[in-house]
């Protein structure tokens, strides 16, 4: 895990972790379609749909700003953007307590940090599951591309066009190694642990499948979204956000033990 130059420093330093039980990751993120299934099998309501808000992200003559928006939920993830709501988009504006639920009803659980990094490079050891070059990622994921540097230019933006500027279907793109889609790009993925800037640093790098859960103020989010540059979505990049917020960026994929 992690790496040791050029980077946050709560990726450094690369280490070696021991991951102990077999386990399954989901293929694709999980789906609006999927969490229909759950909300018609529990009548769950989310917190976008409780409280009437949700965040989305705005450009504004070259900005990118995270705004509250009033019509924003999983049922309509960016309303100020005009594109159809399939079933298999990834859901996003859940939160994590939202994505917790679905998994305890369905016998699954959120994927370690652990777990995600090392499904995530899938056996490799590179900045990206593809290699080094963020240009060889074209066709691999659902990413800050050229069509999105057109309305927010920036030096991050990968330099090809993905094909969609927003959400994309899930397994749009090539899958990595152990046969998995979207790991990089298209909805941030949230997992269980706690983040803890110095948890790889210390008790983290050297325990058996490791996870943190002594209690925070954030949970971590790994893998990027569509609107995530070369620097912000790499195998080792750690995201976090709090555990009730929820935005048109973030998603999840489920984990099982057997």
């Amino acid at each position: 895990m992690g790496v040791d130059q050029s980077a946050p420093t709560d990726e450094r330093p690369a280490h070696e972790v021991r991951i102990t039980r077999p386990f399954y990751l989901g293929r694709t993120e999980v789906t609006v379609g999927q969490w229909k299934q759950f909300v018609a099998d529990t009548g769950f309501v989310t917190g976008a749909e409780r409280n009437g808000f949700a965040y989305t992200l705005m450009i504004t003559n070259g900005n990118a700003i995270g705004i509250p928006e009033p019509r924003a939920s999983w049922k309509n993830p960016m309303p100020q953007q005009a594109f159809a709501l399939t079933d298999d988009l990834p859901v996003a504006q859940v939160s994590w307590e939202e994505a917790e639920a679905f998994c305890g009803h369905f016998g699954f659980r959120l994927p370690t940090e652990a777990e995600w990094e090392r499904a995530c490079r899938a056996g490799g050891n590179t900045k990206y599951w593809w290699g080094e070059d963020p240009a060889s990622g074209t066709g691999k994921g659902n990413l800050w591309d050229r069509s999105l540097a057109e309305e927010l230019p920036s030096s991050e933006a990968f330099p090809f066009d993905d094909g969609h500027a927003f959400l994309a279907p899930v397994g749009s793109y090539a899958a990595n190694a152990f046969g998995l889609c979207d790991m990089l790009g298209n909805v941030w993925e949230w997992c269980e642990d706690w983040y803890d800037a110095k948890f790889f640093r210390e008790e983290g790098a050297t325990q058996p499948d490791p996870v943190n859960r002594t209690p925070g103020k954030e949970r971590v989010a790994r893998g990027g979204s569509w609107s995530s540059g070369m620097n912000h979505c790499g195998c080792s990049h750690r995201g976090k956000s709090e555990p009730g917020y929820r935005n048109d960026r973030t998603g999840f994929r489920v984990a099982w033990t057997p």
